[in-house]
């Protein structure tokens, strides 16, 4: 991992970094050499930036940046549509699976005064083979972990730190931001609490047109438990010795894990 910062010009910078990643996940069956198994990674990461300082305090900057992520243990060892797990403790010489990997893109303002600071960003992230248990359709308790092609976030983000009175020593700070995180591949992910058919039982419920099935993903349903606002204001409050300090947050309507297809059939948190 290596890191610059270039001060080219009195007023302008450019940040960079690089870094590089190996991730080796060797698998050994001592009872069936047959299922054992290795998995490697490696992979370039890092990002570059501009940043362009102002007179009184004013500040843009702009940036891109590539994450990696490698597959843990469990998700490589439960990947195979073929033999899917009903938990992903199975393990076994799964197909591979990819890395996730990111390209994220964010600009912004900054403003810096002697009793204030302000930051305005939004950004992009477009994330490439992110992982997923996505369900055997055959039997809906089982499943297995596989690459989505693209899922996006997108956002912005706001801040304000305040010394609103200068004989008093009480500093303001808020924050908002809103996201919107989408999936951008078709999938039937998996849910935890689907439970599979009775084929031995013939007779029919009128209750189970009301069973859950597996959310169907399509483009552009965004992820649960991602609330598309937030917010939070504090203040506080600092004697010589002592500080006092209050906090509130809100958090945004959500969509429940289970509920990924955006069907709202569990409500919406």
């Amino acid at each position: 991992f290596g890191e610059i910062w270039w001060n080219f010009r009195p007023t302008m910078s450019l940040p960079g970094s690089l870094r590089f990643d190996y991730v080796d996940l060797p698998v050994q069956d001592l009872l069936d050499p047959s299922g054992s198994g290795q998995n490697e990674f490696a992979q370039f990461s890092g990002g570059i930036g501009l940043s362009k300082s102002f007179d009184a305090g004013w500040n843009v900057f702009a940036s891109y940046g590539r994450g990696f992520r490698a597959p843990v243990i469990l998700e490589v060892m439960c990947a195979d549509p073929d033999d899917p797990c009903q938990l992903p403790f199975e393990l076994g010489p799964d197909p591979p699976l990819l890395p996730v990997v990111s390209d994220t893109w964010q600009a912004g303002l900054r403003m810096t005064k002697i009793r204030s600071q302000a930051e305005v960003t939004v950004y992009l992230s477009n994330v490439h083979d992110d992982i997923f248990n996505v369900t055997d359709l055959e039997t809906p308790t089982r499943g297995f972990f596989t690459n989505l092609d693209r899922t996006r976030r997108a956002g912005v983000e706001a801040s304000l730190s305040l010394v609103p009175f200068s004989s008093i020593p009480l500093t303001v700070r808020t924050a908002a931001g809103w996201t919107r995180a989408t999936f951008e591949s078709e999938a039937t992910l998996s849910a935890p609490f689907l439970d599979d058919d009775d084929d031995d039982d013939d007779t029919e419920d009128p209750a189970d047109d009301d069973e859950p099935t597996p959310p169907q993903v399509e483009l552009g349903d965004r992820f649960p438990m991602v609330p598309s606002l937030t917010a939070n204001l504090g203040l506080r409050y600092e004697l010589s010795q002592t500080a006092f300090e209050l906090t509130g947050a809100w958090v945004g309507g959500q969509f429940l894990v289970g509920d990924e297809g955006n069907d709202a059939k569990l409500g919406n948190l």
